[in-house]
């Protein structure tokens, strides 16, 4: 057994801080991706066989949500510094907020135009996907929860204990807190409790990410329209500023000529 725990705590461990340096790696190609598009580096490329490919950064969703914690700590600080934010939460909260927006951003700067946006149409459709298959973890937590607050009281041999969020703390203390028999049993422990750390951080991420990836398909399918009205509405007031502006010249011209005579 404890062979076995070993074989499996190492790759966890291992798989977590590569996907973790991944994660903050993307960001920052996903971030250049916003000013530079698609002209360098570009994203669908030849191989030496003459081979269409793509490059992964945008392919992997698992690895730029639930690995996003050197990114949003990162984050934090940084907008913590420019706006003279104290409060942990708050720089979090700013934070899940615009990491997604910025993939969204880079992820259309750098693949919108391939096979005539059908590859970005397909980003996020991969997107969401996962965004729906990482909420059924949470789904199931809160549906057991909700059954144990909805029922624990009618358990026989247990009217006497209420299902509290002090209780509640207690449980979860004493899983983190439960120690191994072995040095091995206890790096798996370690492993799997990092893990679901990452995971629980990068939950509210997600749930925005979703949010955006919705936003993001309605607007690059159904935006023609918006972008038509908003130029008519520019176009509009361009010439209201024109007409004003001509109005004031022929005042000028008219005062200048009455001065004249």
């Amino acid at each position: 057994m404890t062979i076995f725990l070993t074989i499996i705590g190492v790759p966890i461990f291992i798989f977590t801080v590569i996907s973790l340096c991944i994660g903050a790696t993307n960001f920052i190609l996903i971030f250049s991706d916003i000013f530079t598009g698609n002209k360098f580096f570009r994203y669908q490329y030849e191989n030496k066989r003459k081979e269409l490919q793509y490059r992964n950064r945008y392919n992997i969703p698992a690895i730029n949500y639930i690995f996003s914690f050197f990114t949003l700590t990162a984050l934090m600080g940084i907008i913590g510094k420019m706006f003279d934010i104290d409060s942990v939460l708050i720089a979090y909260s700013i934070s899940i907020c615009v990491y997604p927006v910025i993939l969204n951003i880079g992820m259309y700067r750098k693949t919108s135009k391939i096979e005539q946006g059908v590859y970005f149409r397909n980003l996020l459709k991969n997107h969401k996907k996962f965004l729906q298959l990482s909420f059924l973890p949470l789904a199931f937590l809160i549906t057991i929860i909700g059954f144990l607050f909805a029922s624990m009281d009618k358990i026989e041999g247990l009217t006497g204990w209420t299902m509290s969020i002090e209780n509640l703390s207690k449980i979860i203390e004493s899983i983190y807190d439960m120690e191994s028999a072995d040095v091995d049993s206890h790096f798996f422990q370690h492993s799997l409790k990092l893990l679901l750390i990452i995971y629980i951080f990068s939950v509210p991420l997600q749930v925005i990410a979703y949010f955006c990836n919705q936003v993001s398909e309605y607007i690059f399918e159904c935006g023609k329209g918006y972008k038509a009205y908003f130029i008519q509405i520019w176009n509009g007031f361009k010439c209201i500023l024109k007409q004003a502006g001509g109005k004031k010249n022929k005042q000028g011209d008219g005062a200048k000529n009455n001065g004249e005579f």
